[in-house]
């Protein structure tokens, strides 16, 4: 999003900081200041065609401590309020002349879904690494062995080729020159899994070209983040990261409400020990749940997610089709989760 500069007049202080995440509803304004909650203020806001004076009030402050764990700069987040002095649809025409122009100069974005091949001997495993990998939104193909893998690679070049260093029939060494002799499939992004994890296996992985080694036995909550990571690699532009942290340093309450308030879209990774979940977001709603190996609806699985008050996060903007299965705002979503902690709670003898 198109940053402008920004005034906030707040009695007799005048308060500068640049535009972030402008929308209909409101705007996030980047500054070190720090104003009170549901405070009235008048924003001005200059897109290059003369500067718009508009009253707004105070809704979220993302402080220094809060925006260091986030990675981001402070701010303070402002929703949009009627003005006697601008007429509703003049207002209308202002903000949407914004966002016009901050869409025309920002870049464009994609939501094709990443394709990932497995190749494995080992029948247990790839239904595991499917149905997490299915989770995590990829498109799987799964191989016994090396050439059903070079075979599915030739049918579709896929954004991630994950395969054991030993398979019947074609083993993974053996794959992966195959695939380098060819120009067309020799740039595949390669995860290397074996149970030998020593030393001279990882060294001949990696001066074979694969880009990551994975030993044997691992979570499927690894290899779902390094398929990722690697598959986001070749797509930056379509799945950009720009939130990462701690649920110790900022909870999951609070990044809803935020990406609520900022029209959020893309998918929030949140990790737990062993257990891995993926949030979809559009506009600020959240619209689906899935989780690595946990088959259940997706306000089930928001109500346990939202327990987890230790892990890490990771948000990437990129499009969503997802249909809204949730349909709560992040409020009510709140007001939900303490219902069912509520009823979940042994109930004490009086």
């Amino acid at each position: 999003m198109v940053a402008y500069p920004a005034e906030i007049a707040w009695g007799d202080r005048r308060i500068t900081g640049m535009s972030q995440d402008l929308s209909r509803r409101g705007v996030f304004v980047r500054t070190p200041e720090v104003l009170p909650i549901r405070e009235s203020v008048a924003i001005t806001l200059d897109a290059g065609k003369g500067p718009v004076r508009l009253l707004a009030e105070v809704a979220h402050v993302l402080g220094p401590e809060e925006a260091r764990s986030l990675g981001r700069l402070p701010g303070i987040g402002f929703t949009f309020a009627p003005s006697a002095s601008v007429a509703p649809e003049l207002f209308a025409a202002h903000i949407a002349e914004m966002l016009h122009a901050a869409q025309q100069r920002s870049p464009a974005t994609q939501g094709d879904a990443m394709r990932v091949v497995v190749a494995d001997g080992s029948t247990r495993l790839l239904e595991r690494a499917s149905t997490a990998l299915g989770h995590a939104g990829f498109e799987v193909v799964t191989a016994s062995n090396g050439a059903e893998a070079f075979a599915a690679c030739l049918g579709q070049i896929p954004d991630v080729l994950v395969a054991a260093l030993h398979m019947p029939v074609m083993g993974g060494v053996q794959l992966v020159r195959t695939l380098g002799a060819r120009p067309e499939l020799a740039s595949i992004p390669i995860v290397m899994m074996s149970h030998d994890a020593g030393d001279l296996a990882r060294l001949q992985a990696y001066q074979l070209g694969v880009a990551d080694f994975i030993p044997k036995p691992f979570t499927v909550a690894e290899l779902c983040i390094r398929v990722r990571r690697l598959a986001r690699a070749q797509k930056p532009q379509a799945d950009r990261v720009v939130l990462r942290g701690s649920l110790t340093e900022i909870s999951l309450p609070a990044l809803l409400s935020m990406f609520e308030f900022e029209q959020k879209t893309g998918i929030l990774t949140v990790s737990h020990d062993s257990d891995i979940a993926w949030l979809t977001f559009a506009r600020g709603r959240v619209h689906k749940v899935r989780a690595a190996e946990l088959e259940q609806d997706s306000r089930t699985l928001l109500n346990r997610v939202l327990d987890w008050h230790e892990g890490h996060f990771e948000f990437s903007v990129c499009n969503i089709d997802d249909p809204d299965e949730v349909g709560l705002s992040v409020t009510h979503i709140l007001l939900e989760h303490a219902r069912f902690r509520d009823e979940s709670a042994p109930r004490r003898l009086s």
